[in-house]
């Protein structure tokens, strides 16, 4: 029985946060994460947050994320992935382990809104972050740099429809440079006149097309989330619980997919807002 983990680039990708892992990865056209639109920072209020991630396997980390207020509103966050008991081998694979080694993920990235006053009174927000990644297996390392950008227009209260194009960058190992693979996607958001809202995202990566769709409750102290993701050969659902108290959020979020061998990512969030 093999166990592979592939926490390089394939980490771009992973929603390190409950928020957004409770909606299946589904929001380009709200206001839910900057790492589905970095447009939506412009809605979002400032705050401090932390969670704590469960991801494929034995894969584990946090993050860290603040918002804050200045000329054009900014975000920063620290991220990371890491398992570190990987048995270590000889070349003819022995009985027993010789030893144990670790793989590791890290990643920083830096938000701002993109202010451009005749299309924001429009109602058209535009927004970009840029991300650097460091990740090492054993005695190898490989680094890189992406970009995202994104768009959101408001069409009504409650409609809003999203342009994002994320992970535009190059990655390094060993003096080779490679591009990363890009994501291009387009959704919706729709408020109904009940506490709900309707969420639905269509992306293009790798050659493929993922549609998503995801439903959140409007409450004042307790909501629930739900997602679903369908590709050509990854589905996923995920449910997600919100909790708000005066200025304090809490979130618990967990994810089902097509490959139950590999366990059930969760994610914990707390999240004060200023």
């Amino acid at each position: 029985v093999n166990s592979i983990f592939a926490i390089g680039l394939k980490a771009l990708i992973i929603p390190q946060s409950a928020l957004t892992l409770g909606g299946s990865s589904t929001g380009i056209a709200d206001i839910i994460s900057v790492d589905l639109n970095p447009a939506s920072l412009v809605f979002i209020e400032p705050y401090l947050g932390f969670s704590k991630n469960n991801w494929f396997g034995d894969l584990n980390g946090q993050k860290i994320s603040v918002v804050w207020n200045e000329k054009n509103k900014s975000y920063f966050s620290f991220e990371s992935l890491s398992i570190a008991d990987i048995e270590l081998r000889d070349e003819v694979a022995s009985e027993n382990p010789i030893g144990f080694f670790g793989a590791f993920w890290y990643a920083f990235d830096l938000s701002k809104t993109i202010d451009i006053k005749s299309l924001s009174a429009r109602n058209f927000y535009f927004g970009y972050k840029v991300k650097f990644n460091l990740s090492k297996l054993y005695t190898e390392s490989m680094y890189g740099g992406t970009v995202d950008f994104g768009m959101i227009k408001k069409i009504s209260d409650n409609l809003s429809i999203g342009f994002v194009a994320r992970n535009v960058g190059k990655e390094y190992y060993n003096n080779i440079s490679f591009n990363t693979d890009m994501t291009i996607g387009l959704g919706a958001s729709y408020k109904l006149k009940v506490p709900l809202e309707i969420l639905t995202d269509i992306l293009y990566r790798e050659q493929n097309i993922i549609t998503k769709i995801s439903l959140a409750t409007q409450f004042p102290y307790m909501n629930i989330v739900c997602g679903f993701t369908n590709g050509d050969s990854y589905k996923d659902y995920a449910l997600g619980l919100h909790l708000n108290f005066n200025d304090w959020s809490l979130v618990f979020s967990g994810l089902n997919h097509n490959n139950a061998i590999l366990g059930t990512p969760t994610s914990i969030e707390l999240i004060k807002t200023f």
